[in-house]
């Protein structure tokens, strides 16, 4: 596939994305990856049925386990699946009005409300195949018991044992099995909507009795309560998550205008969905993959509109200085929560665009789509530079043995603009939480 890239693109840049990611991602991020922002889980069940849902679930819930107990690795966690002796049944769901028909081998293990073997009587086989069933009836005849027990158990509350046509006068089929086995414990004999049977029950059954308060206790007055179930609940604490970017402040420079917030917000996330995916896929491909990027849902773009997103985010990808911040050990999009004592202990959540780390030092850097860039740092809106102080607080908490910078990239201007610690520092301590 590498030697015919041009002909298999879309193949070759979910694989190119998957191997980028696989050093650094937890094994259940990268299933996820696939499943979620490569359409795998959809591409699946559209392939293989519903029925692969339980499965898909299955290897998430194997990569979750398998990460609380061991050190997250993709190496460690395929090692691991092929040495664990792991079995999965199926499970439907109890509340879907649906039957479910399998094998009695498969039905070890589970229960259901109401079990129906639908075909116990003799049946025909052809000649060669009935020499060689008779050579291993003996061998057999053990097991059959054995799995009539098995299905036999499968009930929660009702059995149903049933045979189409004649059950046949072999006496040894499942059918006779049951029969004689319900005649010696007393069934009575039922006429049922298809033919004559035998029927045996004990205990209540809810289905055939009526629930009803005797007629002397009807109006009977409800029991007093305690005095404490006619108090309300007091009200829990609320520890909300702040989000960086919503720690207030103006977000523009004065006099900048252009478009409302909701539109400004929308070209936003078309500028950043186009600088997190395009750096994965070569340059010749930027223009179709970006059409396929904003084709659909409330941010899709077309005609100039899109021609003046691609315009921008080529001119970002393709500056030299600007190189590093996409290279493939820069980290994208990274989510980053901690407890922050600049915000009186509050835990902020937020995504960072790019991280780069090394062994000295971590940078951080945001995307910008202002309109209106300011010149130096200091003329920043405060509500960017709260924003940055907040992540830079955060990854002194994760690494506490580097230095923390911080960055903005302005995409209007193709322009990195560093940002001073003490800058942002300064910013965050005076926010006020409500």
């Amino acid at each position: 596939m590498r030697e015919r890239a041009a002909e298999f693109s879309a193949e070759m840049n979910v694989i190119n994305d998957l191997r980028d990611q696989a050093d650094f991602l937890r094994p259940y991020d990268l299933i996820e990856r696939i499943l979620t922002r490569h359409d795998g889980r959809r591409k699946l069940l559209a392939r293989l049925g519903s029925e692969a849902e339980d499965g898909i679930d299955a290897l998430l819930a194997q990569a979750m386990a398998y990460e609380q107990r061991a050190v997250d690795s993709l190496t460690g966690f395929l090692v691991w699946l092929e040495t664990d002796n792991l079995e999965i049944k199926r499970q439907m769901d109890t509340a879907g009005n649906r039957i479910r028909v399998m094998t009695v081998h498969g039905a070890k293990g589970l229960e259901a409300p109401i079990v129906i073997l639908p075909e116990t009587g003799a049946w025909r086989a052809s000649a060669p195949a009935q020499i060689a069933i008779e050579a291993e009836r003996a061998a057999q005849q053990a097991e059959r018991e054995r799995l009539l027990y098995v299905a036999m158990t499968r009930a929660q509350t009702w059995l149903i044992v049933a045979a189409h046509g004649d059950p046949g006068k072999l006496d040894d089929t499942w059918y006779d099995k049951v029969r004689r086995g319900l005649e010696q414990a007393g069934a009575a004999p039922h006429h049922f909507d298809h033919g004559p049977g035998l029927r045996f029950e004990y205990g209540g059954w809810a289905e055939t009795e009526t629930d009803s308060a005797p007629a002397d206790t009807a109006d009977a007055p409800p029991a007093p309560l305690d005095p404490h179930f006619h108090q309300p609940a007091p009200r829990p604490p609320r520890f909300e998550t702040l989000s960086p970017s919503d720690l207030g402040g103006a977000k523009t420079l004065p006099g900048e205008r252009g478009l409302d917030e909701d539109a400004a917000k929308r070209r936003g996330r078309q500028v950043h969905r186009l600088l997190e995916i395009l750096p994965q896929v070569p340059a010749p491909d930027w223009p179709a993959t970006a059409a396929r990027l904003l084709s659909g849902g409330n941010d899709a773009a077309t005609g100039d509109e899109l021609s003046l997103l691609l315009a921008e985010a080529e001119n970002v990808l393709t500056r030299p200085g600007l190189q590093p911040l996409f290279a493939t050990d820069a980290l994208a999009e990274i989510a980053v929560t901690a407890n922050l004592d600049a915000l009186q202990g509050r835990r902020i959540h937020g995504i960072i665009d790019r991280l780069i780390i090394d062994d000295a030092r971590v940078l951080a850097v945001d995307f910008k789509t202002n309109a209106l860039v300011p010149d130096t740092p200091a003329d920043c809106p405060d509500a960017l530079l709260r924003q940055m102080g907040a992540y830079a607080h955060a990854l002194a908490l994760l690494y506490p043995d580097r230095r923390i910078e911080t960055a903005i990239l302005w995409t209007r201007t193709a322009t990195l603009m560093p940002l001073p610690h003490d800058l942002v520092t300064d910013a965050l301590r005076t926010t006020t939480i409500a």
